[in-house]
């Protein structure tokens, strides 16, 4: 039960390119009462958008064994319980294919880093973890892409209540800014995790990773001066604290 005198969580939607970093990300936002994740954008970026798929596959594949051999945590994954979502108005997860590459060039991957399968390579080691389909309780796969989806979710919750958090390259949010509607001032918050100001690079001496991956789309998101966009770069998620 949601309590009356608790605050409602954020309606969000999470776009990345799940990579080892991103579901530690998309967990810790699942067990977070004070988010709610509406959508998933899956785009190209630590490995392919087709293995960053399979690879959120596999985390919530993980998570439903988890919680059938231990229901009695469903308290702790307030993201995925479908009865408190109900409450607040909302079904299961929607994941929606977002972009397979950045808008010019030929997409790069961080396999050095991440492995082949862009999850440590997970899939060979622990494959009891590769799920045998992609539906699941949790979420349900859109037919639609993130560019013809994501402006109906907008549309769907009231005006500024909607954060978005980029966790990859910035091709969808570019891509959404090209409709020409002023969708991305629509957002009550769009939070970056990308770039390096005064902190060395991880991909080369000056760039980071998500960035590197569409330098293209990064110009265009960064050019627009949101004031709605809030900038995490590698200045201060290089450091645990």
């Amino acid at each position: 039960m949601v309590s009356e005198s608790s605050a409602p969580p954020v309606p969000c939607i999470i776009d990345t390119d799940p990579g080892v970093d991103d579901v530690i990300a998309i967990l810790l936002a699942l067990a977070s009462p004070e988010l709610l994740i509406v959508g998933i954008s899956v785009t190209h970026g630590n490995c392919t958008r087709d293995a960053a798929l399979v690879n959120l596959h596999k985390t919530f594949a993980a998570l439903e064994l988890h919680l059938q051999q231990r229901p009695e945590d469903l308290h702790l994954w307030p993201g995925v319980d479908l009865a408190r979502r109900r409450e607040l108005g909302f079904g299961p997860i929607e994941v929606i294919l977002g972009s397979a590459g950045p808008i010019k060039g030929d997409p790069v991957t961080a396999k050095y880093f991440h492995g082949l399968d862009g999850l440590s390579d997970v899939s060979t080691r622990h494959p009891s973890l590769t799920p045998n389909s992609n539906t699941s309780p949790f979420y349900r796969l859109s037919d639609k892409s993130s560019v013809d989806a994501i402006p109906g979710i907008v549309s769907s919750l009231p005006p500024s209540s909607l954060s978005y958090i980029a966790l990859g390259p910035l091709t969808t949010l570019a891509h959404l800014h090209a409709l020409g509607t002023s969708l991305l001032e629509q957002f009550s918050t769009i939070l970056v995790m990308g770039g390096a100001v005064d902190h060395p690079g991880n991909t080369t001496p000056s760039a980071e990773f998500n960035t590197f991956a569409d330098p293209f789309a990064a110009q265009v998101v960064f050019s627009l001066g949101l004031s709605n966009l809030y900038l995490f770069p590698l200045d201060i998620t290089s450091t645990l604290t």
